[in-house]
């Protein structure tokens, strides 16, 4: 029965042309990077938005400027006085021009809360993981804002 049932939504997804709705780059702006604070994690920006750099068949080109911050807080500490729990709060100002002139002006703020790791190199992989997901998570808000800008 599980194998029929699969048979059949199979053969209904590949007749209906289901394609994921982010998967296709055909927004019809481009985004230039103009200005960007100087840090690590502006690489992790500017590696990810480069697939929406300028085209030929784009109607608008975005020009960015990107001012991130990040501070590392503890929240709690044990009977020591070693942190146990710490977060990770990452702002991100994004002013966009056309032509030369600010359309929109947004900040982005994300909090991440985790426990700390006794090894060092362990924390410092965890947290370099937490700081790409968080920004891919604002790319995507930021590409749906620039997406919805008319």
């Amino acid at each position: 029965m599980k194998k029929f049932f699969l048979l059949v939504m199979l053969l209904l997804f590949t007749q209906c042309d289901y394609k994921p709705i982010y998967s296709q780059n055909n927004n019809n702006f481009a985004i230039k990077v103009v200005e960007f604070n100087k840090n690590k994690s502006n690489k992790i920006l500017a590696t990810r938005l480069e697939n929406y750099s300028y085209k030929k068949n784009n109607l608008r080109l975005y020009e960015l400027k990107l001012l991130t911050s990040e501070n590392k807080f503890v929240l709690s500490k044990d009977t020591k006085g070693d942190p146990l729990q710490l977060s990770l709060k990452i702002s991100l100002k994004v002013e966009v021009y056309e032509k030369n002139k600010m359309i929109s002006k947004k900040e982005y703020v994300e909090q991440f809360n985790y426990q700390n790791l006794n090894k060092k190199f362990e924390l410092k992989s965890y947290e370099s993981e937490i700081r790409a997901n968080v920004y891919d998570k604002m790319i995507s808000k930021i590409l749906i804002d620039l997406a919805n800008l008319k």
